[in-house]
This record gives C-alpha cells, sequence and structure tokens, in this order.
C-alpha cells in the first residue's frame, strides 16, 4: 500500500479502487477500436452489396442498360502490329462477374478469336503479328487458330514470336513465325506426349468408401478413377493412338517449319528439356533477343515499311517531274496536249516531303515501350474496337444460319462446381429452348450444333437428342464438332443430319457406366451401426449408400445399365445407317480420334466450323446467309447479379481471391464433382472418364 501510495504522489487525479486496480496491474491495455471499426466496415458492406442488388432490380423492371464493361474501345491507327493474346478461351465467351470494374476488353470466344485474326488479314491498318507465349491453346482449336494464322500470313503480312518458356502448345503455334527470339536464360519443354489423370481410389479406400461399378463393354472406363489406382489395359488402348497422333502432327509440324529431320526432332524430344543456346544450335529458335530488343525490332520493321512508302512516293514525284517537263515542251512548241493530259497537269500536287519527314520523325522519337503501348494492340482490343464481326446476339436480321454452342458435362439443372472451374455446361433445358428457338424462327434456315463436351447425364443428352429429330423435321441440322464431342456429346451429335469432325477431335465413346458410393465401410470405421427397420415386402433400400449392396441390386443394376446401353448403340446405328453388329464393333465405350472416327462411319467429314458453316450453305444454296449465333454474351453484370441471387454460395474463383491449386487439378476434381453430383439423380451416366489434357 506505501509503495502504491508513493507511485501516486504528485498525481492530481482521485486514487480510485479502478484506478489503484490499473496501476497495481500496469500491464498495457489493449485497444478495442477495432470493434467498432468492424461494425462500420461491415454496415459499408452490406449497404455495397444491398445497393447492387436494389440497382440490378430497377434495371431488370425499368431498363435495359448496358452494364457490361467500363471499356473503352481502342484507336487502330495505320501500321499496327496485332498481338496474339487471350486468356482461358472457350468456344462461348462469358465476361467475368467484376469486369465492369474493368477497363479491359470483354473475354473473346473462340469463334471471335479466329474471325478476329482473318478480318485483320484484309486489314490494311495491321501490319504483321507478335506472339509472347502468354496465350495457349490445344488439340483441335489450336489446328484451327494455326489455319487462321497461315491465312493471316498469306496475306502478306509477318509474324514475330518471343518465347521465354515455352512448351509444346506454345511452340506449336510459334512455329509459323517468321523468326522466334528466346532470352539469354529462356527454356523449351520438348518432351514426348503423354496425360495425367487423378485416381482417387486411395483416398476413397482410406475412409471406407468402395463404389459399385458396373460398365459396359471393356472401353467404357468412365468409373476408372474410382475402382482402381491406375489405368486399365482398355484404357491405354484407347487413349494412346490420340497420343500418338498428336504427336506425329507435332513432329511434322516441327521438321516442316523449321527444316529439322523428323529423327532429329525425335532425339530433341527424348532429351526432354533444351536451353537457349540449344534451341539456337539446333535450329528451333533464330536469335537470342531481349523482350526489349524484340519490340525494338518491331519498332523498325514498322519504320521500314515508312521508308519503303517514302521511297515509292519519291519515284512517284520522279515519275510525275518527268512527265511534268514532257508537257511543259509540248506547250512551249505550241503542240496541242491531249485533253487527258491536261487533266493530269492540273494535278501535279507536291508529295510534300515534310509530312513523310514528320511521319517518320513520329515514329522514331519514341522508345521500345511507348511504340508497344501506342502501336501493339492485343487481339481482344481489335476485335472489340472498330472491326466487324458476327457478335454473340441472337437477334440479328436477315436470313441466317444459327450455330447454337454447346460446351461443357451435359447435365439437367445447373451444378455449382467446387472451384468455379468448368464454368460451362449443357443445360439441357436452356439448350433445348434456343434449338427450339432458332427451329421456329423463319428467318433462320439451317442450325449447326457446335459440340465441345465430354458428356453427361443420359436422360439431359435424350431430352437434347429429341430437339434436334424433331427440329430436323423443319429445317437442317448439323453438328460441328470441337476439341471433345464424346459419350454424351457424341449422343446429341448424332442426332443430326450431318457431321462435321476435326481431324484431332476425340469423339465416340459410345457407352455407358454406373458408379454408386457405398458408405458402410465408412460407417464401421465411425463405429456408426445403420438399423432399419421394413415391412418385408422385396428390398426397401435398393441402391442405398449407407448399406452393402446386395447380389439382387447388383444383378438389377447391371440390368439397367445394358439397358441404357444397348438403347444407344441402336440410335447410333440407325443414324449412321449401321447394323446393330456393326455399331457396337466401334462402340464398347472406345475413344476415338476424328480421322479414325471417320474410318469408321461414326462422322461424315472432316473439317472444322469454317466448312461446316460452307457445306450448310452448299446445301441450302445460298451464299449469301449470315451468321447468327446463340446463346446471347452474358455480360458481367448479369453475373456479378447472379453471385447474390441463384446461387447458394459463391465460387472462390468468382470472386478472384487466387484460390492455391493447380489448373488441372481443379479442372479435372471439378469435373469429377459434376459426375458426382449428376449421380446424385441419374444412376447411369453417359460420359468421359476424366478431362482428358494432353501434355
Amino acid at each position: 500500500m506505501n509503495n502504491f501510495s508513493e507511485q501516486n504522489e504528485g498525481n492530481d487525479y482521485p486514487v480510485t479502487p479502478s484506478n489503484r486496480r490499473r496501476n497495481f496491474d500496469n500491464r498495457p491495455q489493449k485497444s478495442r477500436i477495432w470493434i467498432p471499426i468492424t461494425i462500420i466496415l461491415g454496415i459499408i458492406a452490406v449497404c455495397f452489396i444491398g445497393l447492387f442488388v436494389m440497382v440490378g432490380s430497377f434495371i431488370s423492371v425499368f431498363g435495359n442498360f448496358n452494364f457490361g464493361s467500363s471499356y473503352v474501345p481502342t484507336e487502330i491507327t495505320d501500321k499496327t502490329i496485332l498481338k496474339l493474346d487471350f486468356g482461358g478461351i472457350g468456344e462461348i465467351s462469358k465476361d467475368e462477374p467484376f469486369a465492369f470494374f474493368s477497363d479491359d476488353a470483354p473475354n473473346l470466344a473462340f469463334y471471335e478469336l479466329i474471325e478476329g485474326i482473318k478480318t485483320a488479314a484484309k486489314d490494311p491498318r495491321i501490319l504483321g503479328m507478335y506472339y509472347d507465349g502468354k496465350a495457349t491453346i490445344s488439340g483441335a482449336m489450336a489446328t484451327e487458330l494455326k489455319s487462321a494464322i497461315l491465312e493471316f500470313k498469306q496475306a502478306g503480312k509477318f509474324m514475330y514470336s518471343y518465347l521465354e518458356a515455352s512448351d509444346k502448345n506454345m511452340y506449336s503455334i510459334a512455329l509459323l513465325s517468321d523468326s522466334i527470339f528466346i532470352p539469354d536464360a529462356g527454356m523449351f519443354e520438348i518432351s514426348g506426349f503423354g496425360m495425367g489423370v487423378l485416381f482417387l481410389k486411395g483416398l476413397y479406400d482410406k475412409f471406407g468408401v468402395q463404389f459399385e461399378v458396373v460398365q459396359c463393354e471393356e472401353f467404357k472406363t468412365a468409373a476408372e478413377p474410382y475402382k482402381n489406382y491406375k489405368f486399365s489395359d482398355s484404357a491405354r488402348t484407347a487413349y494412346l493412338p490420340l497420343l500418338t497422333q498428336r504427336e506425329n502432327d507435332f513432329i511434322d509440324a516441327v521438321s516442316s517449319f523449321r527444316n529439322i529431320e523428323p529423327s532429329k526432332v525425335i532425339s530433341l524430344m527424348k532429351e526432354g528439356i533444351l536451353d537457349s543456346d540449344e534451341m539456337l544450335e539446333v535450329g528451333l529458335a533464330d536469335a537470342i533477343k531481349t523482350k526489349r530488343q524484340v519490340i525494338a525490332m518491331l519498332k523498325e520493321k514498322t519504320e521500314s515499311v515508312d521508308e519503303d512508302t517514302k521511297n515509292i512516293e519519291e519515284k512517284t514525284k520522279s515519275i510525275d517531274e518527268d512527265t511534268k517537263n514532257v508537257i511543259n515542251k509540248a506547250t512551249e512548241s505550241n503542240i496541242k496536249i491531249p485533253n487527258l493530259f491536261a487533266k493530269m497537269k492540273g494535278l501535279f500536287v507536291n508529295t510534300s516531303e515534310e509530312c513523310c519527314e514528320c511521319c517518320d520523325n513520329s515514329s522514331s522519337s519514341i522508345g521500345p515501350e511507348d511504340f508497344e503501348k501506342k502501336s501493339i494492340i492485343s487481339i481482344a482490343d481489335y476485335i472489340h474496337s472498330e472491326v466487324s464481326i458476327n457478335s454473340n446476339d441472337d437477334n440479328s436480321t436477315g436470313e441466317s444460319i444459327a450455330i447454337i454452342y454447346g460446351e461443357g458435362p451435359i447435365v439437367d439443372n445447373v451444378v455449382d462446381n467446387m472451384f468455379g472451374t468448368n464454368d460451362q455446361q449443357i443445360v439441357a433445358s436452356d439448350f433445348v429452348k434456343l434449338i427450339e428457338k432458332a427451329a421456329n424462327d423463319d428467318e433462320i434456315k439451317g442450325i449447326i450444333l457446335r459440340i465441345n463436351s465430354p458428356g453427361g447425364s443420359v436422360i439431359a443428352s435424350e431430352e437434347i437428342y429429341q430437339a434436334v429429330l424433331s427440329t430436323r423435321e423443319k429445317k437442317p441440322v448439323y453438328c460441328s464438332m470441337s476439341d471433345v464431342a464424346a459419350s454424351g456429346g457424341y449422343y446429341i451429335a448424332m442426332a443430326c443430319d450431318k457431321i462435321i469432325c476435326h481431324p484431332n477431335t476425340m469423339t465416340g465413346s459410345i457407352g455407358v457406366v454406373a458408379a454408386i458410393p457405398n458408405f458402410s465401410g465408412t460407417l464401421k470405421k465411425l463405429n456408426i451401426n445403420v438399423d432399419t427397420i421394413s415391412t418385408g415386402v422385396g428390398n426397401s433400400f435398393p441402391f442405398t449408400t449407407m448399406l452393402p449392396f446386395t447380389q439382387k441390386d447388383k444383378n438389377k443394376l447391371y440390368k439397367m445399365i445394358n439397358n441404357v446401353y444397348r438403347s444407344f448403340v441402336s440410335k447410333a446405328a440407325k443414324s449412321r445407317n449401321m447394323s446393330y453388329d456393326e455399331m457396337r464393333a466401334v462402340a464398347k465405350g472406345r475413344v476415338w480420334t476424328g480421322i479414325d472416327a471417320k474410318a469408321r462411319n461414326l462422322v461424315d467429314t472432316l473439317g472444322n466450323l469454317d466448312l461446316a458453316i460452307a457445306m450448310m450453305k452448299e446445301h441450302l444454296d445460298n451464299d449469301d446467309l449470315g451468321i447468327n449465333i446463340y446463346p446471347k454474351r452474358e455480360n458481367s453484370f448479369d453475373r456479378f447479379m447472379k453471385l447474390f441471387s441463384n446461387k447458394k454460395s459463391v465460387n472462390i474463383e468468382d470472386l478472384n481471391l487466387g484460390f492455391v491449386f493447380p489448373v488441372a487439378l481443379k479442372e479435372q476434381i471439378s469435373y469429377l464433382n459434376t459426375l458426382i453430383k449428376i449421380s446424385e439423380k441419374e444412376k447411369v451416366l453417359c460420359a468421359l472418364p476424366y478431362l482428358a489434357s494432353v501434355e
């Protein structure tokens, strides 16, 4: 107490019990300012979300305003270079939920990308193309992209590439370049082709989960990730030809464009990874440069075009002077000048060297960085600025062909994925509505279904199949296959009048499978017992996930699966004018490349979407038909509003929080999650076993 009193001597505030406690404790007090701040921030967040919901409701009721993006179109000037860069690209384009806060160009659909490059090939303002390896694409889409780039180059335009660290997909695009440049510390992964798949059986075993799997014939391997630890021999037999075809295509392309013997390319692939010096030594690259040096070279390329134009103008000026002298002499000699020459004399105007010098100075006075900002524009900026390309709008007028895009797993209702990946889905009811809308539109003369799907729900596939058959009674329906149109994807396609398939498309997989999880082992591990009461009439708990399957359940499931499989094969045989046995021989759930599918009469023609459009126009005997694209582009504001409307939860990637998982792993898990969601309602699926990513 005395010490306490001494400590308070000279203090001018009264000593109270609370003061005594504070002084005796003598510990720093923690600030609680975070409490009101948190409350205030929470109120602001709620008000912010509420404001957007209110604005969205107002818009939906009172008007249709464009909140898609704050993007401002870019002015396309003369002597512009097109930069080939794009993010994850699909058949359908959807703007990101928060894109209306950004001034970036909207996302591209694959068709827009191809049409944009073809338009640039004819645009005199576009001198050439620059590729820095940031944009990657594979499979059938990559082949179509390279065809468009070749058309661009055939128009007399240049292409240069700069690759820091490249893989086979990046390099196959750069192959089309006039020159390939690499940095001093660059590298190239040129290993052989392969595919890796996530097998989850070991994980399920640890939790005591067992899957009851029934597959029709040996090649329908869709349930392998649930029942196997690795690929079956049948899966290897089916997928190895696909890998081999793509590997051979790559070897042939490198050999042709870089003038290297195929045997040498194979030996390089056995090396696996090459550094810059090795790439330069074997001829896979042309020079070692920094990115700044490459941009400076592009600047010089543009200036050389200016110089060529100046030389042409000088030659023209010289010719003009000679012609002027002839006319002047004729005038002095009182020679009658033809009326044509008299008119020409009035056209002699100084070509203005000052203007040329001004133009020359404007391009040479800026550095590479400023030149890149001024004269190099992205393909997205080009397409969304001044280029007239058929937009994703289903309200165009005039006679046309409808292209209806279907991408992703086939479902009867939207499935929320775990990571927000595989955002695209073919929802049967929505897809059928698009088909019916095009079928009932008198301006639509023909329909092309552009399919990029690994399949999914049998019931949903059947719903679309019947809609296509019904539509064929009104107007022709063709199918153009993209990267993959297998299982349910082929189910949809086989209903069409014609099937146009790319040589690299993964198709076929005519088969069905069932994989029902059983958690009785998990419950046993947790010492949980399931007890039941029933009347005893039959099995009161068929296919329950909590009790072991009876043999009767297994027999019933097998019978159900085989009935669906026979129906699938029968419909495929009828659509392809084959007998049941002929179709079954190429079915069995086996995946084929486009080339192999054509050889087995599963498709009609090998080609891309352009060929499908040309074939439809020829069939309709009308080359003037326009293109009408379905579905309509969903802008960013619409997607933003959906985050707070129908969805029970917000996907992590929708919020752009950068969830740390490899992209391939997220896509595979999300796809398997989609199949599980479908199987909660349907016991039988018509889907590929995994998203086969060829590397």
